[in-house]
């Protein structure tokens, strides 16, 4: 690990890891140039990644654009994981007293569970001709009613990749 700063982070991704519960996974890079990658993550499971898996496209776009230089932290852009599903993904930049980026703290939450359970509600109180003609949730996988992020500006999607050649 790079610096003291991440040290301490280590500790903060397995308490929000526990209190969030298993739909949450929090992620902390560590942005030294030599080994860029997770150095701790709590529910790993949603976006089946470990420690040691490279950052993310998107982790890499915003470091490369210094969108650190404008925000603390970027918030509500959507993520894919391995396994296609949809997650809400915000990103907090974690730097050192020069404002250099030391790490990033990541959390990574996947709705299906509470997805399911809704249209599975809807489809209980609705006949199922008005189910199938008036679906729950929209196609479009665009972000809407959020500030003015960088997922917005950018059109951003983050993706879970394993190793660095799929990244």
């Amino acid at each position: 690990m790079s610096s003291d700063i991440l040290q301490q982070y280590t500790v903060i991704v397995e308490f929000l890891g526990k209190t969030l519960g298993p739909d949450y996974e929090i992620v902390l890079h560590d942005l030294d140039p030599g080994h860029s990658h997770i150095v701790a993550i709590a529910n790993g499971h949603i976006s089946g990644r470990t420690i040691g898996s490279p950052m993310t496209d998107a982790s890499l776009q915003m470091i490369a654009s210094k969108s650190y230089e404008n925000c603390d932290f970027l918030c509500n852009y959507r993520g894919v994981a391995s396994d296609g599903h949809i997650l809400r993904s915000s990103t907090m930049f974690i730097k050192d007293n020069n404002g250099v980026p030391a790490g990033l703290l990541c959390i990574n939450f996947d709705d299906s569970r509470y997805k399911e359970l809704n249209k599975n509600l809807f489809n209980i109180i609705h006949p199922q001709k008005f189910s199938e003609a008036n679906p729950i949730f929209p196609k479009s996988p665009a972000v809407a009613g959020q500030a003015d992020t960088f997922a917005q500006k950018e059109s951003i999607t983050e993706n879970f990749s394993m190793d660095i050649p799929s990244l």
